[in-house]
């Protein structure tokens, strides 16, 4: 753990935290102020890659991924391009679903930056899954990018009936 990160160390919270996520995982108590202060000062870069990738598939919950893979790798991510290429396309085709919801997520912050037609692949990839999880992730990155592209998320979603109901319901929550 960070040096840093312990040194905002409070047992006050852990109990809460772990009750939070039904024990699956141990917490240091850091609210999530302190933590995110710690995060940006932080550089991270692609040797980080390998480590957030294990933490990914360790003990795994939904939002333990999205929040590692929308602010650490989709940072990481967006300063390297052919390094997101790279893991993108690892995770996308990956038989691990919470790879499957990393390469689907890792733009949710890029904002009008965002690669649309990346984006469009990644959820056609997986149009058909039944996996509840990866159809909320497919829907959430649609409904994050119609507040910066409402058109072509509009078509995409419109132009594809097989989308399931939970991807087109979280994409139109802002059309």
């Amino acid at each position: 753990m960070d040096a840093k990160i312990r040194q905002t160390l409070d047992l006050i919270y852990r109990l809460p935290m772990e009750d939070y996520i039904k024990n699956h995982f141990e917490f240091y108590g850091v609210k999530s102020p302190a933590r995110k202060l710690v995060f940006k000062k932080k550089y991270w870069g692609v040797e980080y890659l390998s480590r957030v990738e294990k933490l990914i598939i360790t003990k795994s919950w939904w939002d333990t991924v999205d929040g590692l893979v929308s602010t650490i790798a989709g940072l990481i991510f967006s300063k390297d391009a052919i390094v997101s290429h790279q893991w993108i396309e690892k995770w996308n085709n990956s038989d691990d679903n919470c790879f499957n919801r990393s390469a689907l997520i890792h733009q949710l912050r890029y904002k009008s930056d965002l690669n649309l037609d990346l984006l469009f692949i990644l959820v056609e990839t997986h149009i058909g899954s039944k996996e509840l999880y990866i159809n909320n992730a497919a829907g959430c990155s649609l409904r994050q990018e119609s507040k910066f592209h409402p058109a072509p998320l509009k078509d995409i979603i419109e132009n594809h009936p097989d989308l399931s109901n939970l991807t087109k319901r979280e994409g139109r929550k802002y059309l």
